[in-house]
């Protein structure tokens, strides 16, 4: 099964799958919510649909409303999530770039996958904080509880191993001088990419998760007696968790973060081989001494007493720092047709 769901050829067919569930998922929230075709609210088929084939769609994002747009139409106003349609948008072109390079650009397909793969996983791991507040529970619910963890440890399953495939057989970038050979680390310029980028994307997969968890009896009460000897504890220690679940999960499994992904580079250790679970804990944990984030001016202490390193990989169809450039510009163009949709 596994094999052959990690042949190259079936990669592209599941992204293409993954693409027309989510716009088909889209679409039937459009119509479910919207006062079009009411009717359709009786169906408990598109209940279904809608709540246990979100791939990836995230919900509306509290702090970052200017990313919401609204629409109206006779009366009816429609609100749109600016990051959804981006991510629909990423996936249609990574399916189409896959299929034209003969399977060589990859990197908008790893980046679609890796997010596939991450928002199932701390889904799955709510869930779990979840099960800690239900104390009465009917046996349909029940049923379809099962139904929803099973169906997110297939996607993260499915996903896991479309991502390693894709990252089993890396090469390093590198440059020959004389008869020496080095790898080409990564740019100081890519390096600060890195920081906003991966803190954009952990805040987006985390803030919704983090205001539902303070919610939940057990958390709440815990959080009120660690409030009690300092009231901004709390907080910081949701970001250190958050922070700290983002880093470990993605370079401790995959050895790349999905700003290193939009890169193109990754996380070795020092021979320039996959860095170990003791070296990326490390790592992650060095992050959060003060200060740490500066450090990339000179050598970042995250990576220099970790013994692990930031490398270039070599490029696939389109070098990673293009790909960053074309995402930018499309987001931009995106964001701004869409406010114009919007107010006009």
């Amino acid at each position: 099964m596994k094999e052959f769901i990690t042949k190259n050829k079936n990669i592209g067919i599941f992204a293409i799958i993954i693409t027309v569930l989510a716009i088909s998922q889209a679409v039937i929230k459009i119509v479910y919510f919207s006062s079009l075709i009411s009717e359709l609210s009786k169906f408990s088929f598109i209940q279904f649909f809608i709540f246990y084939l979100n791939f990836f769609e995230l919900p509306e994002l509290k702090y970052l409303s200017f990313f919401k747009f609204t629409f109206f139409r006779s009366g009816f106003g429609l609100h749109v999530n600016y990051i959804n349609v981006l991510f629909i948008l990423i996936m249609l072109g990574g399916c189409i770039l896959y299929y034209a390079s003969k399977f060589k650009a990859i990197i908008p397909l790893q980046l679609v996958f890796t997010l596939v793969f991450f928002k199932n996983f701390i889904e799955l791991i709510y869930t779990g904080f979840f099960l800690f507040d239900i104390h009465d529970i009917k046996l349909t619910q029940l049923f379809f509880l099962i139904f929803y963890l099973l169906t997110k440890v297939l996607i993260i399953l499915f996903t896991f191993w479309i991502i390693k495939k894709m990252l089993n057989n890396y090469e390093l970038n590198n440059v020959q001088e004389g008869d020496n050979y080095f790898w080409l680390p990564a740019t100081k310029l890519t390096r600060i990419a890195h920081v906003f980028l991966d803190l954009f994307f952990c805040y987006i997969f985390f803030e919704i998760i983090a205001l539902h968890l303070i919610e939940i009896s057990v958390v709440k009460a815990l959080f009120i007696k660690i409030g009690q000897i300092n009231e901004r504890l709390p907080i910081y220690l949701f970001l250190i968790f958050f922070r700290f679940i983002y880093y470990f999960v993605f370079e401790g499994i995959f050895g790349t973060t999905p700003a290193k992904i939009i890169t193109n580079t990754i996380v070795v250790n020092n021979e320039g081989e996959k860095a170990s679970t003791s070296n990326i804990f490390k790592r992650t944990l060095i992050r959060f001494i003060p200060f740490e984030s500066l450090s990339f001016i000179t050598y970042g202490w995250h990576d220099t007493w970790s013994d692990t390193n930031v490398m270039q990989l070599k490029p696939t169809k389109i070098d990673g720092f293009n790909y960053f450039v074309v995402f930018l510009i499309i987001a931009i163009g995106l964001y701004y047709g869409m406010y114009y949709i919007e107010n006009n």
